[in-house]
């Protein structure tokens, strides 16, 4: 089972990542068709139905009932240390999605969270 694994944490922190880029990917077409925040009734019943955006609430709302599991799995202290796989599997998506570029230094980087990934799951 998924939950006894050594693995789960790591394994849930990377879907984490990319459900969070998935969310954050809806917040950027929200913003390309609406532009920077308003409080204006117009601006927020078009947040309110644009289904991107709300999809991206969703995605939001379950990255963060996943943190509550990976919490019971390893504990919250620990699960701080995944924080950076969660934000190395985002930041791959949303790279690849947008088309963007990291210099060498920056994947070097990536890869040096990787590797210390695998040195928080060993026991």
């Amino acid at each position: 089972m998924l939950a006894e694994s050594q693995w789960a944490a790591p394994l849930l922190a990377g879907l984490m990542g990319i459900l969070w880029a998935g969310s954050f990917l809806a917040y950027t077409m929200a913003f390309r068709k609406f532009g920077s925040l308003q409080f204006t009734p117009g601006y927020l019943l078009g947040l309110a139905t644009f289904w991107p955006f709300l999809g991206g609430l969703a995605l939001s709302l379950f990255v963060s009932l996943l943190r509550m599991w990976v919490f019971g799995l390893v504990g919250p202290q620990r699960t701080w240390f995944l924080e950076p796989v969660i934000n190395l599997s985002a930041t791959i998506l949303v790279v690849v999605v947008l088309r963007e570029a990291l210099k060498p230094a920056q994947w070097f980087g990536a890869g040096l969270i990787t590797m210390g990934l695998f040195l928080l799951v060993r026991k």
